[in-house]
């Protein structure tokens, strides 16, 4: 998108595509990229996250806890250590999490120390340049979506909802803007137009049929995933 704010990033984001994880992943492929790719970019932001993988469907966990690995403390915070808050709570079964809001008491219970944590219902693209300015002020977002085989944004109606931790954002020289994300099925570091992620988080309707065949006991809220993903997001900043 043309008119992308510059901004000059805070000392502790990594802005130079030298210090950018070795290999990354783009919505046009499955294939993994070296640094050189990330030379199209003319302003990029990047806060350096570890990635984790998650078990089961604990995505969302996943991603909770990879944001908190921002945290200065001497004891990691783990997948586990959140699963077991999600299930005293009741929000999750196996390590689902199909409610944006319930994901964001979880995550001011875990963050709120160091981190200011708001909910959005009314979708990305009404708050596109809010976004993009804030992500290059070095914000985080927890965003639910569809993931595609390669992991990238897709529109299935919510049959492949996942989660992923946007952690950067980057404009190309014809204006496009791309964002940087991680997600608990890969250790590279995804890249994805914003335009593709905010279509697939406005997707997410249904449960996907087979799951209700798997005699599994998901936790839905009440609406279903229309009422608890689709259109929400989390952005996380600095205290």
């Amino acid at each position: 998108m043309s008119g992308a704010p510059t901004r000059s990033p805070p000392a502790d984001l990594l802005t130079s595509s030298h210090t950018v994880p070795e290999f990354l992943t783009t919505d046009d492929d499955d294939s993994n990229l070296c640094l050189d790719d990330l030379q199209q970019y003319v302003n990029k932001t990047i806060t350096k996250i570890k990635p984790m993988l998650q078990t089961g469907p604990n995505c969302g966990l996943a991603a909770l806890a990879m944001v908190a690995t921002l945290i200065p403390i001497k004891q990691p915070i783990s997948i586990n250590n959140i699963f077991h808050e999600a299930e005293l709570r009741g929000f999750t079964c196996k390590g689902e999490m199909f409610s944006v809001s319930n994901m964001k008491i979880l995550a001011e219970t875990f963050l709120a120390p160091w981190f200011c944590v708001e909910e959005f219902s009314d979708g990305m693209e009404a708050k596109k340049l809010s976004i993009i300015e804030k992500l290059y002020a070095g914000a985080l977002m927890m965003v639910p979506y569809d993931a595609d085989k390669n992991h990238s944004p897709c529109c299935m109606n919510g049959h492949k909802a996942h989660w992923a931790v946007v952690c950067g954002v980057m404009e190309r020289s014809d204006g496009q803007v791309h964002v940087a994300a991680r997600h608990g099925k890969s250790r590279y570091l995804g890249v994805w137009s914003l335009d593709s992620l905010a279509k697939s988080n406005a997707n997410l309707t249904e449960l996907d049929p087979s799951r209700r065949k798997d005699n599994c006991q998901y936790i839905l809220p009440s609406g279903g995933v229309r009422a608890g993903l689709s259109n929400r997001y989390i952005l996380i900043t600095k205290k």
